[in-house]
């Protein structure tokens, strides 16, 4: 036994992966040991930084979405603004056209009475001068006709009878008087 104690340990001695095992052991313990408390104090830092990013940044998150909320409901109360505007606007334009087409009918109106009227007062003219015009005719046809065929004494009898019976109708003709009668 006492020759495999000592192979025991020349096979240990021999063993690099033996040697290599403990001292990856000793390097941790060394470590763990001296400096343990300080890398273990470092990885505690690390966590709470960490933990306070992550809280500050749900609070972040949190206030976002409250921002969020606010825009949104500020943005449907622009739109909401805005749509009542465009009703407004709608609405005035519809009152604006309406107003317009009458105010169209009733200038078309009243420029149709301006018209009859005027027609009136045109034909009341040309019946007038028609009238004159036969008149002056008859006249002139009349004078010819009694300078040819009767005598002096008669003539001027007849053109006496005739004035008179002119003077008659032309102050029943006066465009004051059709008027009335139109």
């Amino acid at each position: 036994m006492a020759d495999m104690g000592t192979n025991w340990f020349a096979a240990l001695i021999a063993d690099t992966s033996a040697w290599s095992a403990a001292s990856f052991i000793c390097l941790m313990l060394l470590l763990f040991g001296l400096k343990g408390r300080t890398f273990l104090a470092v990885l505690d830092k690390k966590a709470a930084d960490l933990v306070a990013k992550i809280r500050a940044a749900e609070e972040a998150k949190i206030a976002a979405q409250t921002d969020l909320t606010a825009v949104v409901a500020q943005h449907q109360a622009i739109f909401n603004q805005a749509s009542a505007i465009r009703l407004h606007a709608q609405e005035e334009a519809d009152r604006l056209m309406a107003d317009a087409h009458h105010r169209i009918r009733e200038l078309a109106r009243h420029r149709e009475e301006q018209m009859y009227e005027r027609i009136a007062l045109v034909e009341v003219e040309a019946i007038a001068s028609l009238r004159n015009l036969v008149t002056t005719q008859a006249l002139a046809i009349c004078q010819h006709y009694l300078q040819h065929q009767l005598s002096g004494a008669e003539q001027i009898s007849l053109m006496t009878q005739a004035v008179a019976d002119l003077t008659k109708v032309s102050e029943s003709s006066k465009p004051d008087n059709w008027l009335s009668a139109a």
